[in-house]
């Protein structure tokens, strides 16, 4: 795949979990929001994934790498939302906020 398909997916991926994830803060039952959470995880893990390949393939290994926790976080999440799995859930904030460069105390990660 070409690095514009990957960046045009990956665009897909990060506004469908946008719009999704909005609607599901609003949603007007547990099962609407369940449902539109959900899909906003599958779409932001998918552009997480695929922003890891295109960056990684540019040799920005760093952001690829930042790129890489976000989706493992986010996939847990998702696969930990439902169960109701408080420590498992927790896992996953704890990748996702470190994908987004947020460490300890608010530094950066360093």
């Amino acid at each position: 795949m070409s690095d514009k398909g990957l960046r045009v997916l990956a665009s897909v991926g990060l506004a469908v979990g946008g719009v999704f994830g909005m609607a599901g803060t609003f949603a007007p039952s547990a099962f609407l929001r369940g449902l539109a959470w959900g899909v906003d995880g599958v779409g932001l893990v998918m552009a997480g994934a695929l922003l890891t390949l295109a960056f990684y393939r540019k040799g920005q290994d760093l952001v690829a790498s930042g790129f890489l926790v976000f989706a493992v976080g986010e996939g847990r999440i998702c696969a930990c939302g439902s169960s109701g799995a408080a420590a498992c859930g927790a896992g996953g904030v704890m990748a996702w906020e470190r994908g987004r460069g947020k460490g300890a105390r608010g530094r950066g990660g360093r």
